[in-house]
């Protein structure tokens, strides 16, 4: 009693000294760990470094197919423009392979801007960038994002169906990450799948796979789905050439 500090409780249990400091820390947006969970997290921390060096070697020479090479007709489409991607974004995207052409199948519809992106190794800095990012960022504001069944190696597997709207201008587009024989919609799941193939299997690879179209106005969506499908389902049967189970 001497230093005029009570010890009595406060309303959490806590002596009246330590609630204090435990409500300052929680108004500064953290709470302090004890001695043995930052031990832990420590432990867990080192371990992960550990496990990531033990595992983690030059990713294998896996045998795939440019994508230069992909077909120029395809489902009763035809390219009818071919692009290259400027180096500040390549700089940024960091991928291994990539093509970026539009194909139509008629003068009078809509052509269909055809992207794929292969990295070799997502490991490090080299990753699938998700387009509920790089569309925001070319100026495309996300209206809708919706699931859609695909049919994959005799069962089905989601896609993403997105309606994108700048200005006066809407558009439709549909994507997939393609990752070791996987077809998947969830950007997270796929990023989950990067770890557990690099330590099982010594891979990291992977890539996505993006059309878009443009929805006219005497169109409905369903018209630029079934346009986009009629190219993304002949795509799907030979899209391991180019991006490897």
């Amino acid at each position: 009693m001497g230093n005029g500090v009570v010890q009595g409780e406060g309303e959490m249990g806590l002596p009246r000294q330590a609630e204090a400091e435990e409500s300052k820390s929680r108004s500064a947006g953290f709470r302090l760990l004890s001695p043995a969970a930052l031990l832990f997290s420590y432990a867990v921390l080192a371990a992960l470094l550990a496990l990531t060096f033990l595992f983690h070697e030059s990713p294998p020479d896996v045998a795939r197919q440019q994508l230069a090479t992909f077909p120029k007709e395809l489902g009763g489409f035809r390219m009818v423009h071919e692009s290259t991607i400027p180096p500040n974004v390549l700089k940024i995207l960091q991928p291994t392979d990539t093509v970026v052409r539009a194909y139509a199948r008629r003068p009078d519809e809509p052509p269909i801007s055809f992207y794929i992106a292969y990295h070799a190794d997502q490991s490090e800095g080299s990753r699938v960038h998700s387009p509920k990012s790089c569309l925001p960022g070319a100026g495309w504001r996300i209206v809708e994002i919706r699931r859609i069944p695909v049919p994959w190696k005799g069962g089905e597997a989601k896609v993403n169906l997105v309606r994108v709207e700048k200005g006066l201008d809407t558009q439709i587009a549909l994507y997939w990450i393609q990752s070791n024989g996987r077809v998947i919609a969830n950007e997270y799941l796929a990023r989950a799948y990067i770890f557990h193939d690099l330590f099982l299997r010594h891979r990291s690879d992977g890539g996505l796979v993006r059309f878009m179209t443009t929805l006219t106005r005497d169109e409905n969506e369903d018209d630029a789905k079934e346009r986009i499908l009629a190219l993304a389902l002949p795509t799907l049967k030979i899209i391991s050439r180019y991006i490897p189970d």
